[in-house]
């Protein structure tokens, strides 16, 4: 297995990769409020009573929208087969990469590819000088929560209306340097 910079070639492939996933776990937020009106969040894993399928939270077509755009397009190839992709675009103004998406074909899952794109996204970005690496992901998706931790992200906020389904956002951060 090869990553490389993707092609306009690699696009068809890479909308033919199915994003979603099954989890066993959710993590539910847990707003309690205070005298005087301060508020504390908080998230706590909970086991569901059995694993649910969810769909990837983006279209196909958000993926050819922006294409063009993405600073950072990496394959994840082997023998002209796209196993996976992940995409990042960059926000100079704070030195930030933004991972948009990291897909692997389901039935290439857990076999080091999502590892092996994220770690060539990481020295993409240090060799242009980012200092952080961003990415979010649904309450629901358990699988990528606990990947993004075992490399070394934390948690760093939340977003309760950044999905179109009404999905909470999680995000979590890297910091390079």
């Amino acid at each position: 297995m090869i990553i490389r910079r993707a092609e306009n070639a690699d696009l068809e492939q890479c909308l033919r990769l199915e994003g979603s996933y099954q989890t066993e776990r959710v993590w539910q937020m847990q707003v309690e409020e205070a005298d005087g009106g301060a508020k504390s969040i908080s998230f706590q894993p909970v086991r569901l009573p059995r694993p649910m399928s969810v769909p990837y939270p983006r279209s196909p077509q958000d993926l050819t929208a922006g294409w063009e755009q993405r600073e950072c397009f990496l394959v994840a190839e082997e023998t002209g087969k796209v196993l996976g992709y992940l995409d990042m675009g960059v926000q100079p103004w704070n030195k930030t990469g933004w991972v948009n998406n990291l897909v692997v074909s389901k039935d290439k899952r857990r076999r080091g590819i999502g590892t092996s794109l994220l770690r060539a996204a990481m020295r993409w970005a240090d060799d242009k000088g980012l200092r952080t690496l961003i990415l979010e992901t649904q309450t629901k998706n358990d699988p990528a929560i606990n990947f993004l931790k075992k490399h070394g992200f934390a948690f760093s906020g939340f977003h309760d209306r950044y999905y179109a389904t009404r999905d909470i956002a999680l995000f979590f951060a890297l910091d390079l340097r």
